[in-house]
């Protein structure tokens, strides 16, 4: 594998058991990489073979991410009477008690859906 090929990887974006994760480094000599993620508000970093790095990678070639932290996030969390909710697809999520918790709602409801179309 070419040097430019293991660029390739590092800076990758990819789905994997319902969390977003993030090739940090890709390594030829030790067939490994460097991956990183975060479960339960926690960053994790993992060692993969660069063999599933490119399969995982290849089977979310057409990734499409949801900005959630642009602008139009923002506007997706709401403020009612009960509680915190954001807009989604199917409607109104809901109710948080505060508006961290709705956008950490926000946030863990995209890369759910990304999980979903890219095992779909």
């Amino acid at each position: 594998m070419s040097n430019h090929q293991l660029e390739r990887f590092e800076g990758r974006l990819f789905a994997k058991d319902g969390h977003l994760h993030f090739v940090v480094s890709a390594c030829e000599a030790t067939n490994s990489a460097r991956v990183s993620c975060r479960v339960d508000g926690e960053r994790k970093v993992l060692e993969l073979t660069l063999t599933e790095v490119r399969q995982l990678i290849c089977t979310d070639s057409d990734l499409v991410l949801d900005n959630a932290n642009g602008g139009e996030s923002a506007k997706r969390i709401v403020h009612n009477k009960d509680g915190w909710y954001f807009s989604a697809r199917e409607g109104q999520m809901g109710p948080y008690a505060t508006e961290s918790e709705a956008e950490k709602g926000l946030s863990d409801y995209i890369v759910s859906a990304q999980s979903k179309t890219a095992a779909g």
